[in-house]
């Protein structure tokens, strides 16, 4: 499937079970992104299905 979510990049999540705070100091890693990035991957995503534009925004906002 052309469209399927896939993660290409090395963010692991923690494990269910592990402390928040495990999730917390994983999520913190992930950058927070700026107004401009965000609108640029939005645009990305709308305009051509972008998934890696979509995963990139949802990483950054899992805090």
């Amino acid at each position: 499937m052309a469209n399927a979510l896939v993660t290409t990049s090395a963010v692991t999540l923690p494990v269910p079970g592990e402390p928040l705070g495990s999730y917390l100091a994983t999520v913190n890693r992930i950058p927070m992104l700026s107004a401009e990035r965000e609108r640029e991957l939005a645009i990305r995503l709308r305009d051509h299905g972008d998934l890696e534009a979509a995963r990139e925004m949802v990483l950054s906002h899992l805090r």
